[in-house]
């Protein structure tokens, strides 16, 4: 038989257990987020050294500048160091053949970028190849970035909808272990005080003891051995009552005899010692007062006999027209 302090203790286990839950998940979902917070930085990271690369090399083209040249080759040789450091950032992003073609573009662009900067003014081959293999690397760049926003973009949806969901479940199953604790603990508090509310209004019954919780047995158990000694008590202050008020009973009894028996115990003496010298009327005035004064006994005692017995109620069947009309 479960207590009610194991099942508070059981409710309080499962909402903790449900908050810590709640609470990893919330944690790994907030590491997805960093974890492609992380890539989006390593992707606009490269894309816009590629595009710092390619304004270089406009300067470049543009003016004949060697140090926009030497400039545009840094941020080339910047951007093959992000691939380098970060390529599971950037394989999780894109396709690894699609790193690797980058990769090999950028090669392909510093290599073309150094032979132009040996031959400057160059030919427009080497121009015509350093655009193009700079053309390359920008639009996978961009790609790169396209999608890596794209994937940022679902991985918020994702986490909106798991976090809605996850507060939407832990609602529920808190609702459900608040449902559960009070039908297990507060309704049968509720059925206790509908028992005893008799008990206020004076009618001492028993409680019974059906219940699935330990202490409301005991409770209950407790309750009806204080109706017990209340009810041997009542009954010890009726029998005291009664004792009482037999004494006060007897007490006007022996008043109301004394009068009838000191009247007779008068009139019997004065005839015993005026039997020989007193006139037959006077003893027979003795005699009558002896005779009264017994039946007077007699009749407090028939009257304490009418009261003390028990009528019973007996059934008589009567006509209608037998009783007496009334105007």
């Amino acid at each position: 038989m479960a207590s009610i302090h194991s099942k508070i203790t059981l409710a309080f286990t499962a909402l903790t257990t449900l908050v810590v839950i709640g609470a990893v998940v919330a944690f790994l979902n907030l590491l997805f987020l960093e974890q492609r917070v992380e890539q989006g930085m390593a992707v606009t990271n490269l894309e816009a050294t590629i595009q710092d690369m390619r304004r270089e090399e406009k300067n470049l083209f543009l003016y004949q500048d060697t140090a926009a040249g030497q400039a545009a080759d840094k941020l080339a040789n910047q951007a093959l160091g992000w691939l380098d450091d970060t390529p599971e950032v950037l394989a999780a992003v894109g396709q690894p053949l699609q790193i690797q073609h980058l990769h090999s573009v950028l090669e392909d662009y510093r290599a073309a970028l150094a032979g132009y900067m040996q031959q400057v003014p160059a030919q427009m081959v080497l121009e015509a190849q350093i655009r193009e293999q700079g053309h390359r690397a920008s639009h996978i760049a961009e790609s790169l970035f396209v999608h890596e926003r794209q994937a940022l973009k679902q991985a918020l949806t994702a986490a909106k909808w798991a976090q809605a969901i996850g507060v939407g479940v832990l609602a529920v199953l808190l609702l459900t272990v608040g449902h559960l604790l009070a039908r297990s603990v507060v309704a049968p508090l509720k059925r206790l005080v509908a028992d005893l509310n008799p008990i206020a209004e004076g009618r001492f019954d028993r409680l019974a003891l059906t219940s699935r919780n330990a202490e409301m047995i005991t409770l209950r158990a407790a309750f009806n051995r204080m109706l017990d000694e209340l009810e041997a008590r009542r009954r010890r202050l009726i029998q005291s009552e009664k004792l009482a008020a037999l004494g006060v009973l007897v007490s006007g009894v022996a008043h109301e005899l004394n009068n009838p028996l000191s009247n007779i115990s008068s009139s019997n003496q004065l005839l015993l010692e005026e039997l020989d010298t007193a006139d037959l009327e006077v003893l027979r005035d003795w005699s009558q007062t002896i005779d009264s004064e017994t039946e007077r006994a007699r009749r407090i005692v028939d009257a304490l006999q009418d009261f003390g017995r028990r009528q019973e109620a007996h059934l008589e069947t009567i006509h209608l027209a037998d009783l007496p009309k009334f105007a």
